[in-house]
């Protein structure tokens, strides 16, 4: 069974059935946490992830683009390459914020 990490928009292809240019992906972890990114047709019908589960990764991801952007005005860092926006994202999502985030 696997269970739903989070949502991403930098994987935009469906490992489990090959379709491109999506929006963005559902990333998926089984009991031996390899990690699998499935568009939300896959990662529900195919998969047993459930609405709830796509929508509170979905609203985890949003959360966080607003934290960093956020974090970014506070801190007049200006237009972010998207390396650090990545980066700042990714923690963001691990930490559920940027308190301790070290610029």
């Amino acid at each position: 069974m696997k269970t739903v990490k989070n949502f991403t928009d930098r994987v935009n292809e469906c490992e489990c059935c090959g379709k491109q240019d999506l929006k963005g992906t559902y990333l998926l972890v089984d009991e031996f946490n390899n990690e699998f990114y499935y568009g939300s047709t896959c990662a529900f019908k195919k998969h047993g992830a459930d609405k709830k589960e796509l929508a509170n990764a979905n609203f985890k991801f949003e959360a966080a683009k607003s934290c960093v952007y956020a974090f970014a005005r506070r801190n007049k860092l200006g237009i972010l390459s998207f390396e650090n926006f990545n980066e700042m994202l990714d923690y963001c999502i691990k930490n559920n914020g940027l308190m301790n985030y070290k610029k």
